[in-house]
């Protein structure tokens, strides 16, 4: 199994709920998988035997469905998930959701460097715009009376993604309430979308926080 795979083509997350008619899977990059390989790999699946409750779920860079199969088709019936899924952390038992922690990590430099952190908001502008569009988004927000911690722009590596993409943090101690307030502000402002919340900001542990893509690189 070659170091691509293992490395970052593979990432386990944790809210994914998986539907074991095909266990869910997350394609990095906005790339639809292959129907005739999404049914070989639940069939492998299926034929290996992990149960469904016991997955955290799958995200996979597009492109990297074809060797995760290869690598399904080696392992023999009643393989431990371990087995199934290389990247998952020794530590992690399947079945038991409260062992499935990660160690914190920054979405980039302008993010909390660690816990407690402020909510994370994905935004996004059509693929040509200026790049002076996320700060000039950040001093609006600042007139308007929100508290930004920082923000920055998400690395692409996918050159067939379509958006110019960006994260905004929020200030710690941002509450639910707040948050939604901020999202019904960014809804009014110009050309700019939102594309998601990985991170609320009032999570306990780094197992609630969802990391369904590296969010550092699209």
């Amino acid at each position: 199994m070659s170091a691509a795979l293992t490395r970052r083509s593979i990432a386990i997350v944790r809210k994914l709920a998986p539907a074991f008619e095909g266990t869910r899977l997350s394609i990095q990059g906005r790339v639809a998988m292959n129907r005739e390989t999404l049914d070989a790999i639940s069939r492998e699946l299926h034929r290996i035997g992990p149960r469904k409750e016991e997955l955290p779920g799958l995200a996979m860079a597009a492109g990297a469905e074809r060797e995760f199969l290869r690598h399904l088709e080696q392992l023999p019936v009643g393989a431990s998930l371990h087995d199934v899924f290389p990247d998952l952390p020794a530590h992690w038992l399947a079945g038991q959701p409260e062992t499935w922690t990660t160690p914190y990590g920054p979405i980039g430099p302008y993010d909390y460097q660690e816990l407690p952190t402020g909510p994370a908001v994905h935004v996004q502008w059509p693929k040509e715009s200026d790049p002076v569009c996320l700060d000039r988004l950040v001093a609006a927000a600042r007139r308007y009376g929100w508290t930004i911690h920082g923000a920055g722009f998400i690395r692409v590596i996918n050159l067939e993604w379509p958006t110019l993409d960006g994260m905004i943090i929020l200030a710690r101690g941002t509450t639910r309430e707040g948050l939604d307030e901020f999202l019904e502000w960014l809804d009014a402002q110009p050309e700019v979308t939102l594309a998601g919340v990985p991170r609320v900001g009032d999570e306990r542990s780094t197992s609630e926080i969802t990391r369904v893509v590296d969010e550092r690189s699209i």
